[in-house]
C-alpha cells in the first residue's frame, strides 16, 4: 500500500508500474489517508508487514513511522519489530480494510498489470 502523493509522479509511476508487472503473488494498492480519515488530502503514512513464519512460531510483524529510504534511518522515526499472531491479523485486517476502501473509492490512483 503507497500513498498516492509518493506514487504518482514522474519518476515514481514508471518503477510502480514495473513493480506491479512483476507481481506474482501480491498488488500494490494506492491510496489516500482513505479509511476512518475525514481529511482525504492527507497522507497513509503508517507501515507495516506480516511475514508468516517458517518455524511454526508467532507472525514476525515490523510497524512504525519510518519511511523505507535511506535518509529516513538518520530521523525521528518509529520502527518495531516482535513476533505476535494476535498483533499479525490485527494488521492484516486493517491492511484489507483500507485496500477495501481505496478500492472502491479511489480506482483512479490503481496501476493495473498492463501497462499505461
Amino acid at each position: 500500500m503507497l500513498d498516492h502523493s509518493q506514487a504518482m509522479g514522474k519518476a515514481e509511476l514508471p518503477k510502480l508500474q514495473d513493480l506491479v508487472l512483476d507481481l506474482k503473488r501480491s498488488d500494490v494498492t494506492i491510496t489516500t489517508a482513505g479509511v476512518n480519515s475525514d481529511k482525504k488530502d492527507q497522507i497513509w503514512h503508517w507501515k507495516g508487514m506480516v511475514v508468516k513464519p517458517t518455524d511454526g512460531k508467532e507472525y514476525n510483524c515490523w510497524e512504525g513511522s519510518t519511511n523505507f529510504s535511506q535518509s529516513a534511518w538518520f530521523q525521528g522515526n518509529s520502527a518495531r519489530v516482535f513476533r505476535s499472531s494476535l498483533w499479525a491479523q490485527t494488521f492484516i485486517k486493517q491492511f484489507e480494510a483500507h485496500r477495501a476502501w481505496a478500492l472502491a473509492n479511489e480506482p483512479q490512483y490503481q496501476i493495473t498489470k498492463t501497462k499505461t
